[in-house]
């Protein structure tokens, strides 16, 4: 993103409003920036288990106001919206984004509708294209931007068995990355209650972090029992050296291919060499592992890995037995390899 997009993001960019009743208009920076980050995962596992990677954007902190502690999130969208409305046009995807924002797609189209027309009028002109192909892309950026951003907010405000009724069990990630907001407020004594608005009223007091700090059990009746099993090569982009916290915030990493990958790391061995500080860091870590994952839904759930067999061409770990890693699981489990017939990690990733 350039300078001129970022100052043009009221056009084409809501904003999410998080509110902080704190002593003082003050709170802890650990504080702001775990909301923040967790903040930025909920929109990724939107992307992830919702639109299933369709959108593609940039998260913005404005600048907040002065007199209170007013976190303002802007939610830049640089393109592929498509997904986002062929959700929004059906009456499933409907009835679900209203459930966590209140307002329908539609009502909300309006709603953009007319604040963008203030907007534009000072709107920079661009002369590689007309102006109203100009107004009809910043007017669709504008409305997904808010459509996510309304949606993060209601996961953040509702309580676990409203967002439980609308649907959300689908991602259970997002629960965890709304634990680890909430977790980081009750770790600041100096917040008394949440808003979600510019006004001065906090809906959510401190005695209601607990119950939306806590995971809710979520029972899948379809979930598969069978577990697939391989080694390959990934790359981190993202890792998380708390062995406690990776449970919220997986390890991120890509394939040689670059598709994405959430994971936990479960291999004593490997967490020993970080403890002991030694492993040979690089800027793009590289690892070889030996995981186990299921499918639902045509992709893949509760990565998991046994064995780091490599980090960064250093020898960490053996690799487990057929029999070992049946008798972990507990039932049958289907291995595979690249370059065969049978599903490997990534063969799910697209559906």
């Amino acid at each position: 993103m350039d300078t001129k997009d970022i100052d043009d993001w009221k056009t084409i960019s809501d904003i999410l409003y998080i509110h902080y009743d704190s002593y003082d208009h003050a709170i802890k920076a650990d504080t702001f920036i775990e909301s923040i980050e967790s903040i930025k995962l909920i929109i990724e596992y939107i992307n992830r288990d919702i639109l299933n990677y369709s959108l593609k954007y940039s998260l913005l902190i404005i600048p907040s106001e002065p007199g209170s502690f007013l976190a303002k999130i802007g939610l830049y969208i640089t393109g592929a919206i498509t997904g986002l409305f062929a959700i929004a046009n059906t009456d499933i995807g409907a009835a679900f984004i209203e459930g966590l924002t209140s307002v329908s797609p539609a009502e909300l189209a309006k709603q953009i509708g007319q604040d963008i027309r203030t907007d534009l009028i000072n709107a920079v002109k661009y002369s590689s294209e007309s102006e109203d192909a100009i107004q009809k892309k910043e007017r669709e950026c504008k409305l997904a931007s808010t459509i996510i951003l309304k949606m993060t907010g209601g996961i953040l405000e509702k309580k676990t068995e409203e967002l439980l009724k609308i649907g959300l069990n689908i991602s259970p990630d997002i629960f965890k990355a709304r634990s680890k907001f909430y977790i980081a407020c009750l770790q600041d004594n100096a917040i008394n209650g949440l808003g979600f608005s510019r006004e001065n009223e906090f809906p959510i007091p401190r005695s209601s972090f607990a119950e939306r700090a806590s995971l809710p059990i979520i029972p899948f009746e379809d979930e598969p029992i069978e577990w697939f099993a391989s080694i390959e090569k990934v790359y981190v982009t993202s890792p998380n050296w708390d062995k406690i916290d990776q449970k919220i915030r997986n390890w991120k990493g890509k394939n040689e291919l670059g598709k994405d990958c959430y994971f936990t790391i479960e291999d004593e061995i490997f967490w020993k060499f970080a403890e002991n500080k030694e492993l040979n860091l690089e800027v793009l870590d590289t690892l070889k592992v030996q995981w186990i994952y299921q499918i639902r839904d045509g992709r893949q759930k509760n990565i998991r890995v046994l064995r780091v067999i490599e980090f960064n061409n250093k020898k960490i770990s053996s690799e487990m037995s057929t029999a070992e890693i049946e008798q972990l699981v507990g039932v049958k489990t289907y291995f595979s390899a690249n370059g065969n017939n049978e599903p490997d990690l990534f063969t799910f990733n697209s559906i």
